[in-house]
């Protein structure tokens, strides 16, 4: 790897990390939603366009190599362990 696919590499994983942030965080209001309110539409909607968003996001990611992606997908893993770690802290 040159230093260029290093820092492209990083790059793209503090996108995933951004990314994923948002999709968990996402998750954890629309979880809040179906619960307080039931399976609603626009409960739904929010729903099919948080994952859109994200595929959308990784679909433009892997356009630009390999190395790009499973770096985003690194970042939106790391994501996940604070988004997991955040949970079990809240009630």
């Amino acid at each position: 790897m040159t230093p260029r696919d290093l820092i492209a590499a990083a790059f793209f994983a503090a996108v995933g990390l951004a990314l994923g942030l948002a999709h968990f965080h996402g998750l954890r209001k629309d979880t809040r939603r179906y619960l307080a309110r039931g399976m609603s539409l626009g409960a739904v909607a929010l729903h099919a366009a948080r994952i859109l968003a994200s595929v959308a996001v990784l679909v433009l990611v892997a356009r630009s190599g390999a190395i790009p992606l499973v770096a985003a997908l690194g970042g939106f893993l790391a994501a996940r362990l604070v988004a997991v770690a955040q949970a079990r802290r809240t009630p």
